[in-house]
């Protein structure tokens, strides 16, 4: 069986000031992280 992912990542982020998709997280946007953690998992 296969499974499928999706990675909700849309708003303004004007609480967080900016576009949180984008932010880095220890060298990479977060989004991609995202994307890494899902593409590595196995699961889908």
């Amino acid at each position: 069986m296969r499974a499928s992912g999706v990675i909700l990542a849309a708003g303004r982020g004007v609480r967080f000031g900016g576009e949180k998709a984008l932010a880095p997280l220890r060298g990479l946007p977060l989004l991609r992280r995202c994307a890494d953690a899902f593409a590595s998992s196995g699961a889908v």
